[in-house]
Formats: C-alpha cells, structure tokens, sequence
C-alpha cells in the first residue's frame, strides 16, 4: 500500500486526523501480507501436526513452547551422501554420530545437512535432499532431543520423491 493509499486507512484508525494533516498528505507505506505461523522461523509446535494428541488434551502452539528449548548446543549431522527423495534412518543419525564421535545430550538441537541448502534460490531446492524418517526421529526424542533443524524444505523427504515412488508400479500381492 502506497503513502497515498495508506492515508485514508490512517484518517481511520486515528478519528480526528485529516489527510492534510499527514506530511504531503500521505501516510507510511506499508505491505500487507498473510502467513501462517508455519512460515516466518519455521518453527513447528506440535499443535502444527495435531490440535490434540491422542488422550484429546490441546497441543501446545509456538507462543506456548519452552523458550530455553531454543538456546541449546546444537550438532550438525551430515546426510548429504544420501540420495534426493530418500529417507534418512536411525541407523543412518546412529552412523554419523559414531563417525563425529558425538553422543547427544538432552536438549541438544539435531542441524541435519542433507545438501539441499546448496541448492537454496534455485527451483531445484524443493526437490534435493532427504528426509528424517519415523525412526530416526523417534530416536532422537528417545536421546532427549526436542528441537532439530534442516536445510531443506521439509523434514520429510522432498515431495516430488515422494510422488515419483508412489507412482512406481506395486505388487498388488503386497
């Protein structure tokens, strides 16, 4: 929205104010946009995957997470010699944490490279890297991790794999 635009939205926000009154009779310009709390930080609460878990008590939504959870050492793992599309294991978190000689701690925050980020701008992004698997991810909750971060789009692997494997011919004996 432009100053001019803008200074009949402010004659109503402030009763009294005549666009006279505004510096070349114009207010501030501003941009209007609509979000999601998914984008911004990127951060996910679990009310992101459930408003209620399996009991029926609420989730906890992001203004609602431990703000202590989010200033923790953190540990890079490196799953870029993973294919595009596929999906990390908990063998494969267990791997890398043996060859960094590392043992996580609770509360560590697990930075997961899977080679996406170099691909970041370009419309390859969405469709590089790979995923953390159910396993994988339960492990890390299991060692006390809480909070994780990765440089691709998704924690899941990318969609588009997703799409090309569900797509491929099944045995309907399976």
């Amino acid at each position: 929205v432009t100053g001019a635009e803008n200074a009949e939205l402010m004659t109503e926000l402030f009763p009294g104010l005549n666009k006279e009154d505004l510096p070349g009779g114009q207010g501030w310009a501003i941009e209007h946009i609509t979000l999601t709390t998914h984008n911004g930080t990127h951060v996910d609460a679990p009310y992101h995957y459930n408003s209620h878990d399996k009991n029926g008590n609420p989730m906890p939504t992001i203004d609602e997470m431990p703000l202590d959870w989010y200033f923790r050492p953190g540990v890079k793992l490196d799953l870029r010699h993973l294919d595009d599309g596929s999906v990390a294991t908990q063998e494969d978190v267990k791997a890398e944490l043996k060859r960094i000689d590392y043992e996580l701690q609770p509360m560590d925050i697990v930075l997961v490279n899977t080679r996406a980020g170099d691909l970041y701008g370009s419309e390859d992004y969405i469709h590089s890297g790979c995923g953390v698997g159910r396993d994988a991810t339960l492990y890390l909750t299991e060692q006390g991790v809480r909070d994780t971060g990765i440089d691709g789009w998704s924690w899941d692997a990318p969609f588009s794999k997703t799409l090309e494997r569900w797509l491929e011919p099944r045995d309907p004996k399976i």
